[in-house]
């Protein structure tokens, strides 16, 4: 049972046996925040593979932000643009008072902030540089909050595309009651999280299920 400082806090769900990479959630977030084309997403892909050919895995790991219980990007802004809501625990930035500092980015350890650049957010159509973190604030996964809490039972742009399933969202009781496998990356070294910040991240109580794919090779 997870203890969580929102009582209905909401939670992503990965299942890493049903994911096929197609990276179809991606381009789904992108379209839905209107983020053109170009370095900035707010949702992750990543593989790795295991094993020697021809006893071969391949381990995809997609994932966002966590809205975390204690997110470090909300402590490091100092301009405190980033807020967690009560209700939902989603986390958020208010791109009224977000002015681009950027230790927000490097605060986080699963790179969930993101600061487009000219080509996603054209100020000339004839600007043709590739210019970073000028003029620009910073966005992150909102769990499209616009569609979660407009009452027309919408979930995320990313869960509603996922071909494969492979994504889900809602409270933890309920994704558990769902999959009651699924792990939670706070008590568990999942392979989308052990790296040399997985320390890091478990500090941040992050609010994400997980089923991971089991190792044969």
């Amino acid at each position: 049972m997870a203890e969580n400082l929102v009582k209905d806090q909401l939670y992503f769900f990965f299942d890493q046996t049903r994911c096929m990479g197609c990276q179809t959630c991606v381009v789904a977030c992108k379209d839905w925040q209107e983020l053109k084309p170009g370095r900035a997403k707010l949702r992750n892909l990543h593989d790795k593979e295991s094993g020697t050919w021809p006893k071969m895995q391949t381990f995809i790991s997609v994932y966002s932000c966590n809205h975390c219980d204690s997110p470090k990007c909300m402590s490091a802004c100092p301009t405190e643009a980033i807020f967690k809501d009560e209700k939902t625990g989603i986390v958020y930035v208010d791109e009224n008072i977000c002015q681009g500092v950027g230790d927000c980015i490097a605060a986080c350890p699963y790179n969930a902030p993101q600061i487009p650049d000219d080509f996603q957010e054209p100020k000339d159509e004839n600007i043709l540089q590739d210019t970073v973190m000028e003029g620009h604030i910073m966005k992150k996964c909102d769990m499209c909050w616009d569609r979660v809490t407009s009452g027309e039972g919408l979930k995320p742009a990313c869960v509603a595309s996922c071909l494969s399933r492979a994504l889900d969202w809602g409270t933890y009781d309920d994704l558990i009651a769902k999959y009651p496998d699924a792990k939670s990356a706070r008590d568990t070294v999942l392979m989308a999280y052990n790296d040399e910040n997985t320390a890091s991240k478990m500090e941040t109580k992050p609010n994400f299920l997980f089923r991971a794919k089991p190792k044969k090779f």
